[in-house]
């Protein structure tokens, strides 16, 4: 936890306050800046206490295909029961889901999430974690091929008034894995197949088998 700069500009308007109710002999003055401390008091409390019960993740929520991608050409029980929504293609779109949640199902906030996928960065904050948790969506790509992990994720979070501020960083996850686009070999017919069905002449007699004839002088 660090504190921000408006930590000090709250202590100084307690000074202020206080020292002029001093010389101003006026009593509600010394309640004020007695108030303002206080208050800057109660928003360490708080942030510790925010800082301490907030979760955060990132998953795979859903992949929008691309017009190349060969998803329609596999069979939908191949990937029924995989971990991911659909497979992952280069050049797809990836929607993402930043979840941040409370641990003891109370109400918490300030909050944010932030990630990095490869060179781009995600966040996603709010200033109220409801007690079933909060999410947002955000969408990568086109994707390229290889590996889709998560790094540099982290929770940020704070107190009402911003005085101060928290950081926890969280480990890395792994998303998906981006498959490099394929060719179905079905149309394309062999060569052998090609070869027997051309008519050549060839010396001899019988039966002609893959270009192959029997041979008598």
């Amino acid at each position: 936890m660090r504190p921000a700069w408006r930590l000090l500009g709250a202590l100084a308007l307690g000074a202020v306050v206080y020292f002029y109710g001093a010389t101003s002999e006026v009593a509600w003055l010394f309640l004020f800046g007695f108030l303002v401390w206080c208050a800057a008091a109660a928003m360490f409390l708080y942030a510790r206490w925010n800082a301490r019960g907030l979760t955060g993740g990132l998953r795979l929520l859903d992949v929008i295909p691309s017009p190349l991608s060969p998803i329609s050409e596999i069979p939908e029980r191949d990937f029924r029961d995989a971990p991911l929504p659909a497979p992952v293609f280069e050049g797809d779109v990836a929607r993402l889901e930043l979840r941040l949640d409370s641990a003891d199902g109370r109400a918490r906030g300030p909050a944010r999430f932030t990630a990095a996928v490869g060179e781009i960065a995600l966040e996603a904050g709010t200033g109220l974690v409801p007690p079933g948790g909060w999410s947002a969506v955000r969408e990568l790509g086109p994707v390229a091929r290889g590996p889709l992990a998560a790094q540099r994720l982290a929770i940020e979070s704070s107190d009402p008034l911003g005085v101060f501020r928290t950081r926890r960083a969280l480990p890395e996850e792994g998303l998906a894995l981006a498959l490099p686009l394929f060719t179905s070999l079905t149309d394309n017919r062999h060569v052998r197949e090609v070869e027997s069905q051309l008519t050549v002449v060839r010396a001899g007699h019988g039966t002609d088998l893959y270009g192959v004839r029997e041979f008598r002088s």
